[in-house]
């Protein structure tokens, strides 16, 4: 579980951001799904999600450079990326869930 707070002198500290993370051996990072029947995979010069309709999407290189965004993705969205790399792919769900794969693409 990661808890996050911003806080600065002379201002008001924001809610608490609270984010559940697994760790799994396989594939690296991957958020707890919850209700979500999500999937992120790499195919043909693209992100492929699945199971995401309705949600947003981020996609950051591993230093942390924001590559692509989508809002309210389809069942099945494909997201063309420019070159293969390791990317970090962040989908928020309206109910307020967030799953994060790492994906490599080859």
């Amino acid at each position: 579980t990661l808890q996050a707070i911003a806080v600065r002198e002379g201002m008001e500290d924001s809610d608490v951001a609270v984010y559940e993370y697994t760790v799994n051996s396989g594939s690296g990072i991957d958020a707890t799904k919850g209700n979500h029947h999500v999937e992120a995979y790499y195919e043909d010069g693209c992100i492929v999600i699945s199971g995401a309709k309705g949600a947003s999407c981020r996609i950051y290189d591993l230093r942390g450079y924001k590559l692509a965004s989508r809002n309210k993705l389809n069942e099945l969205s494909r997201i063309k990326l420019s070159h293969t790399d390791m990317y970090v792919v962040n989908i928020l769900f309206s109910d307020g869930q967030t799953v994060v794969f790492k994906v490599m693409a080859r």
